[in-house]
């Protein structure tokens, strides 16, 4: 199991939470017999990677890849508003929150050790 200090845990919420949806998403989509559209799997799964990857408190370059998974899961979030998209757009809210959690850490003098 992961340090407790190592993880950021709304990030790695978000992370799940996505992972779930994905999973949610191509489920729906077979139950109606259509197959799931690739660019949609493609954002979603770019996301969930990204935001796993910024769960990691000591990963590099965290809040852009944070900051570009939020803007992935949010527009996927968006376009899909009245079936799957307000978890999505949570877990884009979450991954948000991280990586604006970790900015203010950074500027913040008080923090620094």
């Amino acid at each position: 199991m992961f340090p407790a200090r190592g993880v950021d845990w709304p990030a790695a919420l978000g992370a799940a939470i996505g992972l779930i949806m994905l999973a949610v998403y191509v489920s729906i989509m077979r139950q109606q017999g259509d197959p799931p559209l690739v660019w949609v799997l493609v954002l979603i799964a770019l996301g969930v990677l990204g935001t796993g990857y910024g769960s990691v408190r000591r990963a590099l370059h965290r809040g852009v890849v944070l900051l570009v998974s939020a803007a992935l899961l949010g527009s996927v979030g968006l376009l899909a508003i009245l079936t799957i998209g307000v978890p999505i757009l949570l877990a884009a809210l979450l991954c948000a929150l991280a990586a604006t959690r970790m900015i203010a850490r950074r500027t913040d003098p008080a923090s620094v050790p």
